[in-house]
C-alpha cells in the first residue's frame, strides 16, 4: 500500500467527481471521515458528490455542516441554491446565491444566475400581486 498525503488524496477525489465517478468519490469520502472526522474540505467534496449524484437530501445536510464551520463557502452556498431551486424554494435558493456571489463577485456564473433569480422573483412578486378581479 502506497501512502499518501490527505490534500492529494482530496484532490484525486475531485478529479473522480469531475469525471462522475461520484459513489466513489462518497466512498473515499466516507473513508477518510472515519479517520479524520473533523476535515472540513472532505466533507466539501462529499456535499459535492451527493449533489453531483442529485441526492439532494444528503447534499444538503453535508453542505449544511460546512457552512455551520466556514459560514461562507462559496462551493456550499452554490450547492445549497441548486438544492433549494430544485425545492421550489426560491427565495432561499436566492439567499444562497446572494451570498456565494458575496464571497466571488467577479464570478460570470454567479453573476447570471443571480440576475436570472431575481428577475424571477420579480416575475413571481408581480403575478402575486396581480389579481385579475380588480380593473383599474
Amino acid at each position: 500500500m502506497t501512502a499518501t498525503n490527505l490534500r492529494a488524496y482530496n484532490r484525486d477525489i475531485e478529479a473522480m467527481i469531475d469525471r462522475g465517478q461520484n459513489d466513489d468519490a462518497v466512498t473515499h469520502c466516507k473513508y477518510i471521515l472515519k479517520y479524520f472526522p473533523k476535515h472540513v474540505g472532505t466533507y466539501r467534496l462529499l456535499g459535492k458528490a451527493f449533489l453531483e449524484s442529485h441526492h439532494y437530501s444528503e447534499a444538503a445536510d453535508i453542505l449544511q455542516r460546512v457552512l455551520s464551520v466556514i459560514p461562507d463557502d462559496f462551493i456550499s452556498h452554490i450547492g445549497m441554491s441548486i438544492i433549494r431551486e430544485d425545492e421550489g424554494n426560491l427565495d432561499a435558493a436566492i439567499w444562497h446565491m446572494e451570498r456565494a456571489f458575496e464571497v466571488q463577485p467577479s464570478n460570470t456564473a454567479v453573476k447570471e444566475n443571480c440576475a436570472g433569480y431575481m428577475a424571477c422573483g420579480m416575475e413571481l412578486n408581480r403575478r402575486k400581486f396581480a389579481s385579475p378581479a380588480v380593473h383599474w
